[in-house]
């Protein structure tokens, strides 16, 4: 039994995807049987080529699944990329008993072992909980104070999922909204996982809100019952396992105008590719650099109140809309 660790990806995300596939080779060279699990949404020959070269320079494996089957018989009616929902699939597709899933916006800064020690008996998966509005949870069937989870770092238990037919229950949450679940991927598996759901430490998916603001401010915003502690932030942000290169406060680190705190720890991965992908210089459109930067400046300078009033009424407006 190995150390599995599944991506997903199509053309578009394969520069992303190297940089954290390199990211964890370079940071679990202890772990021996550690094999890579790519989910293949047509991707290209000459892609996967690099992959496997890059693999085989690093004596790690790796292997490519098709998706299509899956993806087609999912019965989705949403503009969200449905490479995201492979991930669904996860059990169907390889044979292990137990995976860590990652986004591809994803850079591993640290041993994953104790991650894969964790003891998951009498959970479906575990995952770092997220800053998701209390409407979007509540959308979904999740109680007002029970902890959502962000699905970008999934540590599985396949073999539950097996035994459970859990697939099956995610087919019929996704006919139950007509092919669109609020939050898509997440939140299928939140609104199925919720009560056997293990919550851990958030340095194992450090996202960009969990950067800017405090555990208690995150309560605020977002209208959390409880989520981390200070304490537990604080450690996490000095100590970070995994960045999650989530983008509502400090931009993508492949933009040039991107001022994510760890922007630099992608970049290196990058230019150790570069004889593959060029290192990225893309710009984020002015409207969202601008929002951005204001939005930074207001939470610097105004009272926090204030930027949170900004914030309620920015995010209702937006939450209702898509209602109309």
């Amino acid at each position: 039994m190995c150390n599995a660790i599944v991506y997903a990806s199509d053309n578009n995300y394969i520069p992303h995807l190297a940089a954290s596939i390199l990211s964890v080779i370079k940071t679990n060279t202890s772990i021996s049987d550690l094999n890579f699990y790519i989910l293949d949404n047509a991707i290209s020959r000459s892609e996967k080529d690099k992959l496997f070269e890059i693999c085989n320079k690093n004596d790690r494996k790796i292997a490519f699944l098709d998706i299509s089957k899956y993806i087609e018989e999912a019965s989705l009616a949403t503009s969200f990329n449905k490479t995201a929902f492979s991930r669904l699939f996860i059990a169907s597709i390889i044979k292990e008993e137990k995976a860590l899933y990652l986004d591809c916006d994803t850079i591993v800064n640290g041993s994953l072992q104790s991650l894969f020690e964790t003891n998951l008996t009498g959970n479906l998966v575990a995952g770092v909980q997220d800053t998701v509005f209390s409407k979007l949870r509540m959308d979904v069937g999740l109680d007002y104070d029970e902890k959502y989870i962000n699905s970008g770092v999934l540590l599985i238990n396949l073999k539950q999922w097996r035994e459970e037919s859990i697939e099956s229950k995610f087919i019929e949450c996704i006919k139950s909204f007509n092919g669109d679940v609020p939050h898509n991927d997440q939140g299928i598996i939140n609104a199925v996982c919720h009560d056997r759901t293990l919550i851990i430490d958030a340095k194992y998916n450090v996202q960009d809100a969990m950067l800017l603001y405090s555990g208690t401010q995150i309560e605020q915003i977002f209208d959390i019952p409880k989520f981390y502690e200070d304490t537990t932030l604080i450690d996490a942000k000095q100590r970070p396992v995994i960045i999650h290169y989530t983008e509502a406060n400090f931009g993508r680190p492949w933009f040039i105008d991107s001022n994510h705190p760890f922007r630099r720890e992608y970049l290196k991965y990058r230019e150790e590719l570069k004889a593959y992908w060029p290192v990225p210089h893309e710009k984020t459109k002015l409207k969202k650099r601008i929002n951005r930067r204001t939005k930074q400046l207001i939470y610097k300078f105004f009272p926090f109140s204030l930027y949170n009033r900004i914030l309620f009424f920015k995010n209702t407006n937006h939450l209702f809309s898509k209602e109309k």
